[in-house]
This record gives C-alpha cells, sequence and structure tokens, in this order.
C-alpha cells in the first residue's frame, strides 16, 4: 500500500498515547500496534517517536511506568486524566480520525481485492462467511458510534473465539 504524509499533528501522538492508556495500562509496543490497527496499517508510529512521547508523558506526570520484566507499563496518573478529561473531545477527535481512516483503508484494500490473506486451509462455509461478515459490520458500525468502544469490542470477540475452542 502506500502512505499518507503526516499522519498526526503536533501534541496529537501525545493526547493519543495518554487516551490509550487511560484504557488500561499499556507497553509502548501495545500503542504502536494498536494505532498500526486502528488505521488498518496505514500507519505505524516508529518506536523512535513513540518512546520518547511516553517519557514526555512521564516526566509531565501524566503516566507513570513500572517494570515488566525488561519493558515499561504505562498507567495514568490522577494528573494524567484530569489532562485528558479536559482535552476529552479533541483525543476522541483523534481516535475517530484514526478510525475513519482505518475504515477507509479497510474499503480501498477490499475494492482492490487485498483484504484478506490466500486462506491457510479449506474454504470455510458461506453461512460461516456470512456470520463473520456480519461481525466485522457491527464491529465498524459500533466504532464508528463510539471510537471508545474498541478495547470492549475486543474483550467480546476475543471471548466467542474461547467459546469457539470448546465447540
Amino acid at each position: 500500500m502506500f502512505r499518507i504524509g503526516r499522519m498526526l499533528a503536533q501534541g496529537d501522538l501525545k493526547l493519543l498515547a495518554l487516551a490509550l492508556i487511560a484504557e488500561q495500562p499499556r507497553h509502548g509496543y501495545e500503542i504502536i500496534k494498536l494505532i498500526e490497527e486502528k488505521t488498518s496499517g496505514c500507519y505505524s508510529p516508529s518506536p523512535g517517536v513513540i518512546y520518547p512521547t511516553l517519557t514526555f508523558l512521564e516526566e509531565a506526570g501524566y503516566v507513570t511506568a513500572e517494570l515488566d520484566g525488561a519493558k515499561k507499563r504505562f498507567t495514568i496518573t490522577p494528573e494524567g486524566r484530569s489532562y485528558l478529561e479536559a482535552n476529552r473531545d479533541f483525543a476522541d477527535a483523534i481516535i475517530g480520525r484514526l478510525s475513519e481512516i482505518g475504515l477507509k483503508m479497510g474499503k480501498v484494500r477490499r475494492w482492490m481485492g487485498a483484504e484478506r490473506e490466500p486462506a491457510a486451509g479449506p474454504e470455510l462455509p458461506r453461512l460461516i462467511e456470512a456470520a463473520l461478515e456480519n461481525l466485522r459490520d457491527v464491529s465498524r458500525a459500533k466504532l464508528a458510534e463510539n471510537p471508545r468502544a474498541e478495547t470492549r469490542l475486543v474483550e467480546i470477540l476475543a471471548g466467542i473465539a474461547n467459546d469457539l475452542r470448546e465447540v
């Protein structure tokens, strides 16, 4: 695919990282992956951008870092939560913009026929394919309604996957 120029304006990444950490404590690489997923792979901030941003947030008192093995896990502080709430509309707009880009890129990939990798095994029955497409459509609609619902959607879909393992 192609890359779009600068994806985030100055300061957007700080607010975006803070919003993602507010959902749950996260490692830097998790933040990179979440942003990449939100944009359907169109944008993935480099470690050279994410880790200085996290250091800034820590030095500003908005997050704390605790060692988790060899990695740091970042947790929002009360000061960070206050700052985020004061800028909630802007944070939601950033998340919404990234989700919208991700949806548009998904449409472009489907249009180009590149949405899915070739199947590793036998084709799925048509009814199962239809049910999976329904899950995708409902997930997209829920994210369009509320970009902050992503974590809950992931939990629900992971629960469905676990239930299917027991069938």
